[in-house]
């Protein structure tokens, strides 16, 4: 089942069950089709992950910047929360603020960026749509390579 499949699939799901974590979680492989790896993931321009508070979806996260980095690719774990209140270049840590410049002077390289924790975001009182506007803003003319 493609990925596109899956989608199709989900949206049949009323609203309240599309919501309905412990429902989701039980779905058979059988109903949603075979689950997809990071290397999948990794193929889309833009993925969603969902899961509950606590699930792993953090340590996933980090975990996979970390392998892209050691393959030699670029991949930044990003704390959405940390985005909301302060622009990307704040945040990073000084070797992955060097590394984001160096992405961005290749002009051909893609890069991953792991947006994490709307969760954390809502406790904090943040916003997402404001996060998402410091994103757009550092990576601005280079979407395409995002």
């Amino acid at each position: 089942m493609h990925f596109v499949d899956l989608k199709r699939r989900f949206h049949e799901l009323t609203d309240a069950e599309q919501e309905d974590t412990e429902l989701l979680v039980s779905l058979s492989v059988y109903e949603f089709g075979p689950t997809i790896g990071w290397p999948d993931l990794l193929e889309h321009a833009r993925v969603i992950v969902l899961a509950e508070a606590g699930a792993g979806k953090t340590r996933e996260m980090e975990e996979q910047a970390k392998h892209l980095e050691k393959e030699g690719r670029f991949a930044f774990f990003v704390p959405l929360e940390d985005l909301d209140r302060e622009p990307l270049a704040s945040i990073l840590r000084p070797l992955d603020k060097k590394r984001f410049e160096a992405w961005k002077a290749d002009g051909k390289a893609l890069s991953w960026f792991f947006l994490d924790a709307v969760d954390e975001l809502k406790l904090t009182g943040g916003k997402l749509d404001r996060a998402l506007r410091r994103f757009s803003a550092a990576i601005d003319g280079h979407i395409h390579r995002a």
